[in-house]
């Protein structure tokens, strides 16, 4: 067991280590739609925590986001609004700590549920 899955079995987190985090930068905070299911969105949001691993599709304002999360992984995406696109960060280019603060638990404030569609 790593040190995610025993903080996660310490603080009772769901999933076991098995979900996924989704750290979203400079989207446009109205709302967000995920895999077909609109969710509002306001200041101080950052992006989804308790993703089920597999693939997903996420739009804000007409960008599209394909990713495909692993069990336990965190991915950090920035909008860059004005080429219409996202850009991965990858950990070693990730100066704020971003995968580190999300998978410890210290994002949770501004780290939503993943919607669900039912």
């Amino acid at each position: 067991m790593d040190i995610y899955e025993w903080v996660d079995r310490v603080i009772g987190r769901k999933g076991g280590g098995r979900e996924s985090w989704l750290v979203l930068r400079d989207i446009w905070k109205d709302f967000i739609e995920c895999d077909g299911v609109k969710v509002p969105i306001e200041g101080g949001f950052r992006g989804f925590r308790e993703v089920p691993p597999g693939k997903h599709t996420l739009k804000n304002y007409g960008v599209t986001l394909e990713v495909d999360l692993q069990p336990g992984e965190v991915q950090v995406h920035i909008l860059k609004s004005q080429e219409k696109e996202f850009i991965r960060m990858s950990k070693e280019d990730d100066d704020f700590g971003f995968h580190e603060l999300a998978k410890a638990g210290a994002m949770d404030g501004a780290l939503r549920p993943w919607p669900s569609s039912g």
